[in-house]
């Protein structure tokens, strides 16, 4: 939490010192739009994409997703949240194309609701028992985007396309032991222990204004 705290401080400096720097106050413009490709990630999440551009070059831009869903067929009712902001420099831009480079520290969290069959009375009988587990992913990292891919004559032509990568740490809490996954073979992403993972993901974004 506190460095969450730490790297919203810095945003906010940024923000500050990028519009004070301003000669013309109508480069600085908010936007909206949808993120689809986090439909497809392993945790999948409906996203926006919020943009604050303070200069011809520099703009803020947090991502907010609610999670829906998980890869893990044993996680049941998942619901959580990412949040995702960056700092980003146009390094290129000619008419409609041009290239971002950014960094963004990325907070993920979503709790799931687990079920297990439990034996009773020396094995006369099974219960079912309900319990949860909580995930969390929080790191940094760099990526790039692409505007204008598709071209002009795309419905998608003022989209922006691209990927990031980078290191977080890794955790799972689950409510009771017996909700820890078991066996030769136990995914890494599914261990409670903490770890250090790496980040990655495709980002295609369109404008909704």
């Amino acid at each position: 939490m506190e460095r969450f705290r730490y790297v919203c401080a810095i945003v906010l400096i940024s923000i500050s010192g990028s519009v004070l720097g301003q000669k013309d106050s109508s480069v600085v413009r908010y936007s909206l739009g949808i993120v689809p490709s986090a439909i497809i990630n392993m945790v999948p999440a409906i996203q926006l994409s919020h943009d604050l551009r303070v200069s011809q070059s520099i703009m803020l831009s947090l991502q907010t997703g609610y999670i829906i869903s998980s890869a893990n067929q044993n996680n049941k009712k998942t619901h959580g949240w990412r949040l995702r902001p960056e700092l980003r420099y146009t390094s290129y831009a000619n008419g409609k194309a041009a290239r971002d480079i950014y960094l963004f520290y990325n907070y993920r969290y979503y709790y799931a609701t687990r079920v297990a069959d439990e034996w009773r009375a020396g094995g006369a009988y099974t219960e079912t028992v309900f319990g949860s587990r909580k995930n969390f992913l929080k790191g940094f990292g760099v990526g790039i985007d692409f505007y204008n891919l598709f071209g002009d004559n795309s419905i998608m032509k003022h989209s922006r396309f691209g990927f990031g990568i980078g290191l977080g740490g890794f955790s799972n809490e689950y409510s009771d032991t017996i909700f820890r996954p078991s066996g030769f073979f136990v995914p890494i992403t599914d261990w409670e222990s903490d770890l250090i993972l790496p980040i990655t993901f495709v980002h295609l974004m369109i404008p909704l204004f």
